[in-house]
């Protein structure tokens, strides 16, 4: 069973493969070996020289790969996933329920509640200090059943949001320097541990996606744009709120301020130590806070399973091609 994320944090690493293993040579002469079957994702964070063959195989088995190529870990690079051509079918209702625009409502509309719902139980769980930023995202959740466009869901979307975050500003300490939510660049602890965790489970989303033969580019609520994955977007937006938490919880224990540098443009982010709390961490995580029924890839799996739900049965007039 594939449970393995290999993280390659470490300068001058060799990566190449043997047999059915990946060999990590390490300098000094040491090295490491790692059954292929036992590896479910790979994780770059320096720079690493890695062979053709290693590419190869994880193409072959749908092992995801993320690639941070700058320091301030913008814009990574997802490698290593092939699309999985026999399930055609799911391709054809993905692109049907598209040219739907009632169809494609209706999923934005399920995404955004349950996103609303999550973020609500977050802050009441985290503080009872959030009783009016709960409010005004109750508010905003129950005016997305009365919306008739995507504009305008993603309008009290991002209504609730600014009341979400403003509930972790009222929260965390100072030292954290949280001042709101900020995509990028990321100028604080808060805001680059969020980034950075979105962007780590944005390999299980696109793995998950497309072992279940559904196309990344054809998203339902986000903006369709070229060379951009935007159903991982979709897929992510109920999952975020458990995502905050997870943050909310890393904390102090492990995660300190300590454990962020600045660049020159003053952009945040985790230092080596840190990466390697927050990976152990998170492995911790999914194994006792999160459980077997309710592991990240059966949650992620679950949701993408209730979209299929929305998709219509195949034309008749394409059906009668197969």
């Amino acid at each position: 069973m594939s449970d393995i994320t290999v993280i390659l944090d470490q300068k001058d690493l060799i990566v190449s493969l043997e047999s059915e293993t990946l060999r990590v040579d390490k300098p000094r002469g040491l090295f490491e070996r790692i059954p292929l079957n036992m590896i479910e994702k790979l994780i770059v964070n320096q720079k690493t020289m890695i062979s053709s063959d290693v590419w190869n195989a994880f193409s072959q088995r749908n092992i995801p790969a993320i690639i941070f190529t700058s320091r301030n870990r913008k814009n990574p690079t997802y490698l290593g996933l092939n699309f999985s051509s026999y399930k055609y079918d799911r391709r054809i209702r993905q692109t049907t329920a598209l040219l739907d625009p009632s169809i494609c409502l209706q999923i934005g509309k399920w995404l955004l509640d349950e996103k609303l719902e999550g973020q609500e139980c977050v802050l009441r769980h985290i503080s009872t200090e959030c009783d009016n930023f709960c409010k005004a995202i109750s508010t905003h959740r129950s005016h997305l059943r009365s919306c008739q466009t995507t504009g305008e869901l993603m309008g009290h979307e991002g209504a609730a949001a600014r009341a979400y975050f403003q509930g972790f500003v009222k929260v965390l300490p100072q030292k954290w320097q949280f001042a709101g939510r900020k995509k990028r660049p990321s100028k604080d602890p808060i805001n680059a541990l969020l980034s950075y965790t979105y962007v780590i489970v944005s390999g299980n989303i696109q793995q998950a996606l497309i072992e279940k033969g559904l196309d990344t580019s054809l998203s339902f609520l986000h903006s369709l744009q070229p060379g951009r994955m935007s159903l991982i977007y979709d897929i992510m937006e109920p999952l975020r709120p458990l995502l905050d938490h997870f943050v909310f919880k890393l904390l102090d224990n492990p995660i300190t301020p300590g454990y962020f540098i600045s660049n020159k443009d003053q952009v945040c982010y985790l230092n080596q130590q840190g990466r390697k709390a927050f990976f152990s961490a998170m492995g911790r995580w999914n194994d006792t806070f999160l459980n077997y029924e309710r592991s990240l890839p059966r949650t992620i799996n679950s949701i993408i399973d209730d979209l299929i739900d929305f998709f219509p049965d195949i034309p008749q007039s394409i059906q009668n091609r197969f």
